[in-house]
């Protein structure tokens, strides 16, 4: 049986402060509160309203969702 499908979608995090993103598996976002840019700003990426938060949030809903339908990427 294929894993989660969260499991093999990665994201590119943006950084409020620099702009540079930081790519990270999406399951493993999903499992933090948030993560450290290269530049020392802290990104929120599962509280909060914030567009990293918000983002990590609609793709695991998506995930979540094709998940119970069977559906694989690709």
């Amino acid at each position: 049986m294929p894993g989660k499908m969260s499991e093999s979608v990665s994201l590119g995090v943006p950084c409020p402060e620099c702009g540079e993103k930081t790519e990270k598996n999406l399951a493993w976002l999903e499992a933090q509160t948030a993560i450290t840019c290269r530049c020392g700003s802290l990104i929120p990426v599962t509280v909060g309203d914030g567009e990293a938060a918000m983002m990590v949030k609609k793709f695991s809903d998506v995930c979540r969702q094709l998940d119970r339908h069977g559906r694989k990427l690709g």
